[in-house]
C-alpha cells in the first residue's frame, strides 16, 4: 500500500539555556499537528518530528501539515513511498 512520509526538522533551541528544550517553532507545531492528526486514521508516528501517512487520503492532511510548517516556520520533506520505492520527493525550507 502506497503510503507518505513527512517530516519535520527540529529547529536548535533559541538563545543560550542550561537546560534542555526545543524551540517555540518546534513546540506550536507539533502541538498544532497533534491536534490535527489525533483523528486521522492510517497515520503512524515513527519518531518525534516523523508520521508515516497512508496515500489513499493522504492529500488533504499532507497539505494541512505543510501549512503548519510553513506558518510555524519550521523546514519539512515529503516522501511518497509506492510498495516501498521512493518516486517523489518534496523538501522545503522557508526563507527566514
Amino acid at each position: 500500500m502506497p503510503q507518505f512520509l513527512f517530516v519535520v526538522e527540529i529547529p536548535p533551541t533559541e538563545g543560550m539555556s542550561t537546560t534542555p528544550g526545543y524551540s517555540h517553532k518546534w513546540l506550536g507545531f507539533a502541538s498544532d499537528a497533534d491536534t490535527l492528526l489525533k483523528p486521522v486514521k492510517g497515520t503512524t508516528r515513527l519518531a518525534l518530528n516523523v508520521w508515516l501517512l497512508a496515500a489513499e487520503k493522504a492529500l488533504p492532511v499532507l497539505a494541512e501539515l505543510s501549512a503548519l510548517a510553513s506558518h510555524h516556520k519550521c523546514s519539512y520533506s515529503s516522501v511518497l513511498i509506492p510498495d516501498g520505492a521512493v518516486t517523489l520527493a518534496l523538501d522545503v525550507k522557508p526563507k527566514p
